[in-house]
């Protein structure tokens, strides 16, 4: 059951399409019509995109919690639990916890202790902030760029990176080769942001762009783009088992 090129994966116009569409369109709308605040400001578009992707994440990270809880694998659901716990977070703290939405007054208690004076936690002190965005860095390089690339160009596998045993929880921790193309794009967007900046004046106007929201929102389509796969693969491993014998199988079995 190896993960590489399965039938039951996603399909590639959506892995390398989507990561694709978050990356260029916004340089391309500034290329084409000058800076676009529009695009990146507390509540633009690239916000609402990271929030969308986020409330979707949430609902198969759901799923995937229902899936695991059958097939008796407890890491497995741990991790399917902290996953939802991760994405209901991060969508909470990019809406403030729905004041972008209804617009309430931060308390002035609040106010004193937010950078922003909003109703969220990654304005107050860096580790709600710094720390979970290195983190979730960390994961898109190592099981979004690392693991997969081992997979496919290893020349020796690992026991945890097995892609036999379907029975481990490990084999589907792992992120798949589906996870590569966004988690390059995570990688490179911050620095290629700071480049430019570097660059000073010299640089073109619509090369400037706010490339914290820009890595957010592909950090969240990563986390969605996990989800998916995993749903996905963890749904056609379990109808696969429910699927009655052929008869050709029968005998084999018999004569065991």
């Amino acid at each position: 059951m190896n993960d590489l090129t399965p039938a039951h994966e996603l399909p590639p116009a959506f892995y390398v399409g989507a990561p694709l569409l978050v990356v260029v369109v916004p340089y391309a709308a500034q290329w084409l019509g000058g800076p676009q605040p529009w695009l990146y400001h507390e509540s633009g578009a690239i916000e609402w995109a990271t929030v969308v992707f986020l409330l979707v994440g949430i609902f198969y990270a759901a799923r995937v919690l229902r899936l695991t809880l059958g097939r008796g694998l407890r890491l497995l659901c741990v991790w399917a639990v902290l996953l939802l716990l991760g994405a209901v977070y991060f969508a909470g703290e990019e809406l403030s916890w729905g004041q972008h939405v209804f617009q309430w007054a931060t308390p002035e208690q609040w106010q004193r202790l937010n950078d922003q004076e909003e109703t969220n936690l990654h304005n107050v002190h860096s580790l709600f902030d710094q720390l979970p965005r290195a983190l979730l860095t960390l994961g898109a390089l190592i099981g979004g760029v690392a693991v997969p690339l081992y997979r496919r160009y290893g020349a020796r596998r690992l026991r945890l990176l097995s892609d036999e045993d379907d029975g481990s929880w490990a084999y589907w921790l792992w992120p798949t080769w589906v996870c590569l193309p966004v988690a390059v794009a995570v990688l490179v967007v911050s620095p290629f942001d700071k480049l430019v900046e570097a660059f000073g004046a010299a640089a073109p106007d619509w090369l400037y762009m706010k490339g914290g929201e820009l890595k957010e929102c592909l950090l969240a389509l990563f986390i969605l783009i996990y989800l998916l796969s995993l749903h996905r693969r963890l749904g056609a491993h379990a109808g696969a088992r429910k699927t009655p014998k052929t008869s050709e199988e029968t005998p084999r079995e018999a004569s065991c």
